[in-house]
């Protein structure tokens, strides 16, 4: 028995765009002081407003479908796509770049024991922001087919 078609609503996916940017924005803030390549290169500060506009436009072309505004959305849902992939790929070079073997820790106030805590904290920390830029990817591409697919019923009422 074939399954049924699933219902997505365009504009309920560029509301989990915007979620997603503003996460990752959150988190670059919090990190703003690590020295890693992604902080550098300021990733999560122009890929997160990639996603946030991103998301505004997929919003607002379910609502206004003018044609501009349809074409913009389709565009800057590729631009988030890239962006994602940027992100991934600097966020496994971090990641891969970090120190595996950590210090063990015998007494708490031992400098070899904060680096411990710090270098866990924030393998955790990359290893979420990569998950979210995966998500990312996976949204801005299935946004990008839904608005690319409701974009030939948009042209023939115009």
């Amino acid at each position: 028995m074939p399954v049924p078609a699933m219902k997505v609503d365009p504009k309920s996916l560029g509301t989990v765009q915007i979620m997603i940017g503003t996460v990752i924005f959150m988190f670059g803030i919090v990190t703003k002081d690590v020295v890693e390549i992604f902080v550098h290169s300021g990733v999560m500060y122009w890929g997160s407003l990639c996603f946030i506009i991103s998301g505004a436009l997929s919003t607002a072309s379910v609502d206004h479908r003018h044609p501009g505004l349809v074409k913009s959305s389709l565009v800057m849902n590729m631009i988030s796509a890239v962006a994602a992939i940027v992100a991934i790929v600097v966020f496994a070079v971090d990641l891969v770049r970090m120190p595996i073997e950590l210090p063990s820790c015998n007494y708490q106030k031992e400098p070899g024991c904060i680096m411990s805590v710090h270098f866990g904290v924030l393998r955790g920390t990359f290893r979420v922001l990569l998950v979210f830029s995966v998500l990312e990817v996976c949204m801005s591409i299935w946004t990008f087919v839904l608005t690319l697919k409701s974009r030939g019923s948009t042209e023939a009422t115009s």
